[in-house]
């Protein structure tokens, strides 16, 4: 009798594990795969989903331990997933041990709309970069990296805005400066990004990402036109230091450079968004679904073409009531539809939409990658 019984518990806590992180509840997700690994503990699929959960929590040492046990326990064609997590987990340890800066570091931005812009040196030479955390670490645009000399290697399919597919190709950037900061043997992407067509005379020469700030306490501070970066170590005294008028949300970090927190648009509560500012033009993008779940209006008579990193597409603009990040909220945001597609479909989990720069430019807004914490000042 208790061989059945058992079988079925775990059969049910991984089940409810699955179900919670398909819908994008990984708190929920992680509690029903302990209670399978409690159960049994020899579910390869518990260990895996286990590990998932607490990598995007940024919980590196309990993923580290989840992926040795599904390591020992994975198949020839499970190896191989479990070998990438296992570089994700290395890769964000080394940026938290990298400590490239010891104090604050305040960079003025060159433009602030349509989206921020920096000017930056590569290689010793004079260049803008746009900043934007849908994108990972550095991209820099392929004729800039043929101008200095970069060979580029590599490459993989990207998904970009309105489901559009692009080749993306590997670069080691020799040496990075925004302000008074400076990085070497930088890991970056080659896209194209000189076509660009925001800043007038001038020219974006590459983009900065989120892996970028994840190596600091990055301050994106839109109202005073400027990036601040802190030493990770000052997250504690950071976060202490917070005005009761502060807004945090917690988000979680989903490989590799991802940011999803949880808001509300509309009447529509209690929703997982992708947190990516490098939206020209809109604060807001819906998944097909949360256009009707929202009753989201479009302005099909103003449908228009937008520029992704898979190049045009076309763009439905409407207007919101009302969007929240946590409890921060902006009444009329506009939004941007992309009728083609999304690249919230590349996700393996329900995402309703995407927050971006016409939300997040009221905002002083804070990535603490060892806080877990979103933190939004402002109004």
């Amino acid at each position: 009798m208790g061989a059945p019984i058992v079988a079925v518990a775990l059969a049910t806590a991984l089940a409810q594990g699955n179900a919670a992180f398909a819908a994008g509840d990984f708190a929920g997700a992680l509690a029903g795969y302990r209670s399978s690994i409690a159960h049994d503990g020899k579910s390869f699929a518990a260990y895996f989903g286990a590990a998932q959960a607490a990598l995007y929590a940024n919980d590196l040492h309990s993923a580290t331990e989840y992926l040795d046990d599904a390591q020992v326990l994975a198949d020839s064609k499970q190896i191989t997933p479990v070998k990438v997590l296992l570089g994700e987990v290395q890769s964000r340890i080394r940026m938290q041990q990298a400590q490239p800066i010891s104090r604050i570091v305040s960079i003025p931005m060159a433009a602030v709309d349509p989206l921020p812009l920096f000017s930056v040196q590569v290689n010793g030479r004079q260049a803008y970069f746009m900043l934007d955390t849908g994108a990972p670490n550095l991209i820099i645009d392929p004729d800039f990296a043929k101008e200095l000399g970069l060979a580029m290697t590599g490459g993989f399919t990207g998904t970009f805005a309105g489901g559009k597919h692009a080749t993306v190709r590997d670069v080691l950037v020799p040496t990075f400066r925004i302000g008074s900061v400076t990085l070497h043997h930088v890991d970056s992407s080659v896209l194209p990004t000189r076509p660009i067509p925001f800043f007038g005379e001038k020219r974006v020469d590459g983009i900065i990402g989120t892996i970028f700030l994840s190596q600091f306490l990055s301050t994106i501070d839109y109202p005073n036109a400027r990036l601040v970066l802190r030493p990770r170590s000052a997250s504690a005294a950071f976060e202490q230091s917070l005005p009761p008028s502060a807004t945090t949300v917690p988000f979680w970090y989903v490989p590799d450079h991802f940011l999803l927190a949880r808001g509300s648009v509309n009447a529509l509560n209690d929703q997982l968004f992708l947190v990516d500012s490098g939206m020209a033009g809109g604060g807001f993008g819906p998944s097909q679904q949360t256009v009707a779940d929202a009753n989201i209006g479009l302005d099909e008579m103003r449908s228009g073409t937008g520029v992704g990193g898979g190049g045009a597409v076309t763009v439905i603009p409407f207007t919101l009531d009302r969007l929240c990040l946590g409890t921060a909220c902006r009444a009329n945001v506009n939004g941007l539809y992309t009728p083609q597609g999304s690249p919230l479909q590349m996700f393996p989990f329900k995402v309703a939409g995407i927050v971006s720069h016409q939300f997040l430019e009221h905002f002083a807004w804070t990535i603490d990658f060892d806080a877990m914490r979103m933190v939004l000042q402002g109004s």
